[in-house]
């Protein structure tokens, strides 16, 4: 199936954590901190340095905007 076993598992957990029948598997924390570590690869990779963790999101909005809009992609 599309996306593997693993997430038909998670997906079915969380359905069931909603009804109250199963503990969730997957708190949101970590998935949080994988984007925000992911966000931190990327940020460190366009400014060509480390950066500090947590990182500043206000930048890395801008350093996304500016990026949005130097691209030259279009929407078809």
């Amino acid at each position: 199936p599309p996306g593997g076993p693993g997430h038909r598992l998670i997906n079915e957990n969380f359905g069931a954590a909603i009804q109250g029948t199963d503990k969730l598997i997957a708190p949101a924390a970590g998935g949080y901190n994988s984007v925000a570590l992911a966000n931190g690869i990327l940020m460190s990779s366009l400014a060509a340095k480390p950066v500090d963790f947590p990182i500043d999101e206000d930048a890395y909005e801008a350093k996304l905007n500016e990026l949005i809009a130097g691209s030259s992609f279009r929407k078809t």
